[in-house]
């Protein structure tokens, strides 16, 4: 309930700006018309352009929550942006019009009133623009809190104008008055630029913000080690901006943890900018370029064949692999092998000790034809591979299937002993 009453009142206040601004249009453009005075009128029209943006503002906020925005995978967000498009033109194009009749032609009596409406009309404008901030708050609204900081600019702009409207009136010197003109016209044709420029980018998919992409993609792959951002796109609909990433990471990385880290990610950019409310991430597969293969032998030889045991393997015959070329080959002895027979405990730790010697070396996978459950769970732990090959087959012919992908990849051991007999022989 009390984010509903926030959102109400976030509405109220909206409602509230509006009307403010109306009140400041309505003064400019009905003394303008009764006094002939085009930079009033031009003014008045500027005040419409911000009851314009500001309704379609409010039409997209409703939208973005009404039921019919969910059948749309990037809602109605753009809804804002062509009535913003459209309106922005409209009134640009009158700006100029009524801007070059006022220049040729300035006012034959010099008026109090036209600049008297001016100063009035900027307090609603100023109210307006601190209750459209209130409401940006507390809907945590981007481009509403653009639309009051906008207001400001008007503000500003409208002081500008009220000066020159003062300086006509008390010297009479139509060059005052025509510099009032300019500030008006300017003050519009920048504001219609403003927000036709976006509008218009935003409608064709174009970037606003270039800089933003290049810091996400910067941010990204300093705070995930291991993460490489092979594209990024992002998407600008009226106030939000949806990002699309294609990420890299660790080929051997499970679907779980690539979820996780997805996740992640995506916390992470949205709080990059408060723009961002979707982060679409993609992870796709890579493939190693570096391999440092093991291979259990009984005898020292690239034509040996391979051990049918793992841990009971004279020698590891240690393959370095580059760009999927074989760049050498390291025979060594199975040193952690050699435990005295009667030793119980110490023999069914032999796989352990061996796959803490193997990480030691930087193997990165292992292709066995049989190994038991201790020497496997190390390994994977350490994050190594380990394939399978039926038995006889040679090294080389071995590294050659390995080279094409045609290994069996193991995900549980070919042997388990029973938990129970290994504590009995532990008491022995």
């Amino acid at each position: 309930m009390s984010t509903l009453r926030m959102v109400r009142g976030a509405y109220v206040l909206i409602a509230a700006s509006l009307l403010l601004t109306v009140v400041s249009m309505l003064l400019r453009l009905i003394i303008g018309a009764l006094s002939s005075n085009e930079a009033v009128l031009i003014e008045g029209i500027h005040a419409s352009l911000d009851v314009a943006i500001t309704l379609a503002v409010l039409v997209a906020l409703t939208l973005v929550r009404s039921r019919l925005a969910r059948g749309f995978p990037y809602g109605l967000y753009k809804v804002e942006d062509l009535v913003t498009l459209v309106l922005a033109g409209i009134l640009f194009a009158i700006a100029i019009e009524l801007g070059y009749e006022g220049f040729s032609r300035p006012p034959s009596t010099p008026s109090m009133l036209p600049m008297i409406a001016q100063a009035t009309s900027l307090a609603p404008l100023a109210g307006a623009s601190y209750l459209k901030y209130v409401a940006s708050k507390k809907l945590n609204s981007p481009s509403l809190r653009a639309d009051s900081i906008h207001t400001v600019g008007d503000v500003a702009e409208g002081g500008g104008v009220a000066l020159g409207l003062l300086a006509y009136a008390m010297s009479s010197n139509p060059i005052a008055y025509r510099l009032s003109i300019l500030v008006a016209v300017a003050g519009i044709v920048a504001a219609a630029y403003e927000a036709g420029h976006e509008s218009f980018l935003s409608i064709l998919d174009l970037p606003l913000d270039k800089s933003l992409i290049d810091r996400i993609l910067k941010s990204v792959e300093s705070s995930f080690k291991g993460v490489k951002v092979e594209s990024i796109r992002a998407r600008w609909a009226g106030p939000v901006i949806f990002v699309e990433m294609l990420i890299s990471t660790h080929p051997l990385k499970t679907i779980e943890e690539a979820s996780v880290l997805s996740r992640e990610i995506r916390k992470h950019v949205r709080q990059l900018n408060p723009n961002i409310i979707d982060v679409t991430i993609s992870v796709e597969p890579t493939l190693r370029k570096h391999f440092k293969v093991c291979l259990p032998q009984d005898t020292p030889a690239k034509d040996s064949p391979i051990s049918k045991h793992f841990g009971r393997a004279k020698y590891f015959a240690i393959v370095t692999i580059d760009d999927l070329k074989v760049r050498s080959i390291e025979v060594i002895p199975n040193t952690a092998k050699n435990v005295h027979a009667g030793n119980v405990p110490k023999q069914l730790l032999v796989g352990a000790r061996i796959a803490e010697l193997l990480h030691k070396n930087g193997v990165t996978d292992v292709i066995v034809t049989n190994i038991g459950e201790i020497a496997y769970s190390l390994l994977v732990r350490h994050r190594i591979v380990v394939w399978r090959v039926k038995e006889g087959l040679r090294t080389d012919e071995i590294i050659k299937l390995f080279l094409d992908f045609k290994l069996e990849r193991l995900y549980e051991p070919t042997r388990e002993e029973s938990w129970a007999r290994r504590e009995e022989h532990a008491h022995l």
